[in-house]
């Protein structure tokens, strides 16, 4: 792609159409499975009379968990993940299928068609997103990519982007050369950039039509869902706080305590069987307590299950977790690439020092370090710390504590219970994935 007549402006109509699809293929898989399993016509007659009743609430199901596993965007997703992703869309909505037929007391529904439709659900989507990308390719092509950042972090940046499939990167530059617009397609701005030369390239860029990523700084984070107002004539944007209102707060604590007492009592199989074998390798305490800040830097104590020896920072001090660290155990590797040894911090939600979903809560040490070199790190203690969130759920353990704080600021500017939701349900994603729990 050499100049702007070649550069195409991607169309939501291929997103659109993603989802039309997604459930298109969902439906045929339960009806392809009722053909396939069924040959009498009175099997038949009833098993596709139940299927018609409750079709409008498979698709109603199907449209929540694609929005939230987001199957439609093939395009900013490796093939990979995205298949991962739709293979717990297609769990759980087997799962909210039968919890339908429950409801609707159609008990007649034979348990056989959810996982021969599974089957037949995986391929078609497995078909259909290959299908979907080569068509992407072909009708927008790669993109060249220019990176403008003035720092060492312009190197942090392009290792990202090379792990994009859509995206390659032509230019790196420490300063902004305008007589290169024409050789890419794209541009990512880093958050380094002085406010001069940013305006500069978004003018460039936007009147060439070309596409501008910003990696946000706290302004850039903070506008990014005010409300649009004025004073007479002028416009103005209504920059909204860091903090919950009360009845944000009041929903947030009963949620928090409904579901982790509910979580208890569902997962206390996994809870006591954890603690058995914690207790058996090496004969150390099931739990580990460990002081962290929460909401307004409080102190409390934290509960996690014991993944490391017995007193593994008395030689190091305080340090973070490390890739391939020797001082986690065997029975530690599984419970951390799980996510199990969070499991305890619902008690620490149950007595209020933590919501479910929130910031991470830090140590003190860690907090004074990051707030020495971070501009508004202590703005995510607004809220209070989280077993997840929005930072877990994009990022991971290597997610360095800036980026970290992105997703911190965003949650807690744009808290919804939608969101929480959201976030809730890709932590299950999230747990499974062994990249997510990797260390530093």
């Amino acid at each position: 792609m050499e100049n702007k007549n070649n550069s195409k402006k991607e169309s939501k109509l291929f997103y659109y159409l993603q989802v039309f699809l997604d459930v298109i293929i969902i439906l045929l898989g339960y009806y392809l499975a009722l053909k396939i399993r069924f040959n009498s016509p009175f099997e038949i007659e009833k098993q596709f009379g139940i299927f018609f009743n409750i079709y409008p609430y498979i698709i109603i199901s199907s449209l929540v968990f694609i929005y939230f596993y987001r199957t439609f965007d093939v395009v900013y997703r490796k093939y990979f993940e995205l298949m991962y992703s739709i293979f717990l869309l297609l769990i759980l909505i087997q799962l909210s299928t039968m919890a339908i037929t429950f409801f609707t007391r159609d008990f007649g529904f034979a348990r056989s068609i959810f996982f021969i439709s599974f089957i037949i659900q995986f391929i078609g989507f497995a078909i259909l997103k290959d299908i979907s990308i080569r068509i992407y390719e072909k009708i927008y092509g790669r993109k060249n990519l220019m990176v403008v950042e003035g720092s060492e972090k312009a190197e942090s940046i392009v290792s990202k982007i090379k792990g994009e499939r859509n995206f390659n990167v032509k230019h790196i530059l420490e300063s902004y050369d305008k007589s290169k617009v024409n050789e890419v397609d794209a541009v990512a701005i880093g958050c380094n950039v002085d406010r001069e030369t940013k305006n500069s390239i978004i003018d460039d860029f936007m009147r060439e039509g070309k596409t501008v990523f910003i990696v946000p700084d706290f302004p850039e984070i903070s506008i990014h869902k005010s409300n649009l107002s004025n004073f007479d004539d002028l416009l103005v944007f209504e920059m909204g706080t860091y903090s919950l209102n009360f009845e944000e707060k009041l929903f947030k604590r009963i949620s928090d305590l409904l579901i982790s007492l509910l979580g208890l009592i569902v997962l206390s199989p996994v809870i006591i069987l954890t603690a058995i074998l914690i207790k058996l390798y090496d004969g150390g305490s099931v739990l580990y307590k460990q002081e962290r800040l929460t909401f307004n830097k409080e102190k409390f104590t934290l509960y996690k299950f014991r993944s490391m020896v017995e007193e593994a920072e008395k030689k190091t001090g305080p340090a973070l977790v490390k890739e391939n660290d020797e001082r986690i155990t065997p029975v530690g590797k599984f419970i951390r690439s799980t996510r199990i040894d969070e499991l305890p911090q619902l008690f620490n939600v149950i007595k209020g020092d933590m919501s479910l979903i929130g910031p991470r809560p830090e140590r003190e040490y860690f907090v004074e370090e990051f707030s020495k070199n971070i501009p508004n790190y202590n703005l995510r203690f607004n809220v209070k710390a989280g077993i997840t969130g929005l930072a877990q759920v994009n990022g991971k353990y290597t997610t360095n504590p800036e980026d970290k704080l992105r997703y911190d600021l965003i949650y807690i500017s744009e808290y919804s219970v939608l969101l929480d939701i959201e976030i809730f349900v890709q932590t299950i994603k999230v747990m499974l994935m062994k990249v997510s729990s990797k260390g530093e």
